[in-house]
């Protein structure tokens, strides 16, 4: 997996965020991560996207951002939920909001082992088309792309202290 250099002034390491990102998945047995890539500067998105966001707070506060097509989408929730899904619709939305609070969560656990404390709000999932994401007014941001035979996934990390 390429990742960036370790900046010890992070407020939370990459290495955190890819190991919730890639070990949520691998435990739901949601999607199957074949490369993890940090880019660097604007991103554009063309088609269709679902955006789910879960906020935190405390010591540090910030947004944890999950971005994929809508025929992704559709495939993750059916394999979290189990049952065929051809449109987007609240279940469709549950379930990329409860995704992106799986791997929240599990980097909150990796932070509260080092003493960084904070809680997390509940997901919001947005629809959109033909946008971009470009740095944000925070200290730290990041984003992932998570490559794998069904598509892409995109994670954001935007953090303030």
């Amino acid at each position: 997996m390429k990742t960036d250099v370790e900046n010890e002034a992070a407020l939370i390491p990459t290495r955190f965020l890819i190991a919730s990102v890639v070990q949520t998945l691998k435990e739901l047995q949601l999607f199957e991560v074949q490369r993890v890539e940090l880019l660097q500067g604007k991103v554009i998105f063309t088609g269709e996207f679902l955006v789910s966001m879960v906020g935190f707070s405390g010591e540090m506060t910030g947004l944890l951002s999950l971005y994929c097509s809508r025929a992704l989408a559709l495939q993750l929730a059916e394999r979290l939920v189990g049952t065929r899904q051809s449109r987007i619709n609240a279940e469709v939305r549950d379930s990329l909001g409860e995704l992106t609070n799986l791997m929240a969560g599990r980097l909150k656990k990796l932070l509260d082992a080092r003493g960084t404390l904070f809680s997390l709000s509940l997901p919001t999932v947005i629809e959109g088309s033909n946008f971009t994401t470009s740095r944000f007014d925070t200290r730290e941001n990041r984003l992932l792309q998570v490559d794998g035979p069904d598509g892409t996934i995109y994670i954001q990390l935007s953090v303030r202290k």
